[in-house]
């Protein structure tokens, strides 16, 4: 991990916004964003709608206005900043992706989200074996994102740390509309993004492209991407509406500077270099992925609900590591998933009650090849198979108000998922293997009232998460999978307060206490060098508090701060080397906060953004650690209301 410059760097960017929609007056839209973050929202990342105060989770609701206005629209963690207990590293690595981790789940994945449970629009980005990839996503299209913090199977499965689900935006009420936005930086950003969307009778679509073209912040980071979405709408009648969902991304190049601390010219920032290796083998990947998913909802009756789901996911993908044996990997993926949700509303002794029962299925199949990396070309074949992993989940959630202030919260899930690798390189024997994992998910919650707005809540969980496909391939006795790999476990207890008040205030406080073991942990061996493998620790202890707090200050001015104190340590873990017991988790800072300020002013914006990370280890001896930082955002923007068109220019700097 490198060492973070001690000196400032100020990264401009500039762009502008056009659009042609019926318009109201900026101030007036702009006031009625900040009062939206302030109020009881409704949300259904946690299956059964709810309000976001009532729910004993810790949920975050982060709206169209901090996803897209006035920021970069690179990466998906560029938002999402300011909740609590979310730690994002390596965001703008567009080779190994951003890699989200809550709660310290996700932190030490090899590349992309683990431990998260992605989903976009009612369609899981997850794929069956919990690994996530967000560079099929866009923040310019995603109007909502609702993240739900701790134990998640009970609702989704495998994911030990949360959920994160992403809503992109919806058509027009009426009418239509045409927008589009130019955006250019330092480091050769450029950034191109076209929107159209209208409301017709029954019919209602949203047509998204986006093209990105960025040199990189580092040596050997430069990435060139177009991603495509549409959504259409039809509406049968005012009670069943079916969604079509269209997928494309298309990213041909994205370089990995990797992790280095050389310094060849003293003047320079060890940050600014790319790692010699990654030089040399070329290292990045290249993918091109289509994914095309229904969704139909429909109330057959004011008291049952049905909402059925089918996707196929499509991914030609390429990536060139920084070492010779095995160091280009490319796979083929296929992904095929269906569910069925349905929903009922009644009430038990007087008193309200819904039940869930849902069922998901979902098949992946992964043709992985691995060569020899020859300084970033193709070298000898070194291993061919045919990994798939097959998950069924049937869950029942319940939800019952026994007393006018209390409810409570009740959901179990069980899952089934069967892996296998069928070898089709046989020259040094067959490895074809499989192994079955099943997990029971238990999860009860209760909320009080304490007030109108202000709620006390509790909840305990089971979680698990499997090992993913990458992983049990990365087979240090070659190939096949690694049979030595179990999922990993955990239970969570917490309690919180949440509220609003006045109209003015909205806040959070949690504390939590997570026990788990078998987490996965990456190594190295000496006989493979540059190449990682997998294994299972023995027991953790994660014990932390989260805080967060919006504030109305004034007609137009708006605060926002957040904190996160983590305790992660190995309780019990050692390797034939070494023991951790004791140490503390690497790739989570104990100390991690933001503050932010907006202000919007009739046509005028105005935001601050600035984010503390304390001290982290780098690796389980904790002999390597990396420094706190500091970093600050500026953003201006204006936006000129003609009758049916706007104008938006805005500046940014970090």
């Amino acid at each position: 991990m490198a060492n973070h410059p001690q000196q400032f760097h100020f990264l401009p960017k500039f762009g502008i916004l056009i659009a042609l929609t019926a318009a109201g007056t900026a101030q007036a839209q702009q006031d009625t964003l900040l009062l939206k973050e302030l109020q009881r929202v409704t949300v259904t990342a946690a299956r059964l709608e709810a309000g976001d105060l009532a729910l004993p989770l810790p949920l975050t609701v982060i709206g169209k206005s901090r996803l897209q206005d006035g920021q970069q629209q690179l990466v998906l963690s560029e938002a999402l900043g300011g909740i609590p207990g979310l730690f994002a590293l390596n965001t703008e690595n567009f080779a190994q992706d951003v890699r989200i981790s809550i709660r310290g789940f996700g932190a030490r994945s090899a590349f992309g989200i683990r431990g998260v449970r992605l989903s976009v629009d009612d369609l899981p980005e997850s794929t069956p074996d919990g690994q996530a990839q967000v560079d099929n996503l866009d923040m310019g299209i995603i109007d909502r994102a609702e993240v739900i913090r701790g134990a998640s199977s009970g609702l989704y499965g495998n994911a030990a740390g949360g959920a994160l689900s992403l809503y992109t935006e919806e058509p027009p009420e009426s009418g239509a509309l045409l927008e589009g936005r130019l955006s250019a930086g330092s480091f050769g950003l450029q950034k191109y993004q076209l929107k159209a969307a209208q409301r017709y009778k029954r019919l209602g679509y949203v047509l998204y492209g986006a093209y990105t073209n960025y040199n990189g912040y580092r040596e050997h980071s430069r990435s060139r991407q177009l991603l495509l979405n549409g959504k259409a709408h039809y509406y049968f009648n005012k009670n069943t509406r079916l969604t079509l969902l269209l997928n494309h991304a298309d990213s041909p190049e994205a370089d990995d500077p990797g992790a280095t601390t050389e310094r060849r010219l003293p003047y320079k920032a060890s940050t600014l270099l790319a790692a010699a290796p990654n030089r040399q083998y070329d290292a990045g990947e290249a993918l091109d992925q289509q994914r095309i998913g229904l969704v139909l909802r429909s109330q057959l009756h004011p008291k049952h609900h049905l909402l059925m789901r089918a996707y196929t996911l499509w991914r030609d993908f390429e990536n060139k590591l920084p070492f010779s044996n095995s160091g280009i990997v490319y796979f083929q993926r296929r992904v095929l998933g269906a569910s069925v949700a349905y929903t009922f509303s009644s009430a038990i002794a007087g008193r309200p009650y819904r039940l869930q029962l849902g069922l998901d299925l979902d098949d992946q199949s992964d043709e992985r090849s691995r060569f020899n990396n020859l300084d970033g070309t193709r070298g000898d074949l070194r291993l061919q198979q045919l990994e798939t992993f097959t998950n069924t989940g049937a869950y029942l959630l319940q939800e019952w108000e026994p007393l006018r202030r209390l409810s409570l919260r009740l959901s179990l899930r069980y899952d089934r998922a069967r892996v296998a690798a069928a070898d089709r390189f046989t020259f040094d024997g067959d490895d074809s293997g499989n192994s079955d994992y099943n997990s029971f998910s238990p999860m009860a919650g209760l909320s009080y009232a304490l007030a109108e707005s202000q709620y006390l809540y509790a909840n305990v969980g089971r979680s698990f998460e499997t090992p993913a496909l990458s992983e049990l391939s990365a087979n240090p006795l070659g190939g096949g999978f690694n049979e030595e790999l179990r999922p990993q476990q955990a239970y969570s207890y917490e309690l919180g307060w949440k509220g609003a008040a006045l109209s003015a205030l909205k806040w959070e406080l949690c504390i939590f206490y997570i026990d788990s073991n078998n987490e996965l942990a990456p190594y190295q061996l000496e006989v493979s060098p540059g190449r990682t493998f997998y294994r299972n620790t023995g027991s953790t202890e994660r014990s932390g508090v989260e805080a967060s707090l919006t504030w109305l200050v004034a007609p137009g001015l708006s605060l926002s701060a957040a904190y996160t104190w983590s305790l992660f340590r190995y309780a019990s873990y050692s390797t034939p080397a070494d023991v951790f017991d004791g140490n503390t988790l690497p790739g989570i800072p104990q100390h991690h906060a933001n503050l932010s300020a907006r202000y919007f002013r009739k046509n005028w914006q105005l935001g601050l953004q600035s984010r503390y990370v304390g001290s982290l280890y780098a690796n389980d001896a904790n002999t390597a650690e990396d420094k706190p930082y500091l970093l600050v955002n500026l953003r201006a923007g204006y936006r000129h209301e003609g009758k049916k068109w706007s104008l938006a220019p805005f500046l940014g700097l970090q």
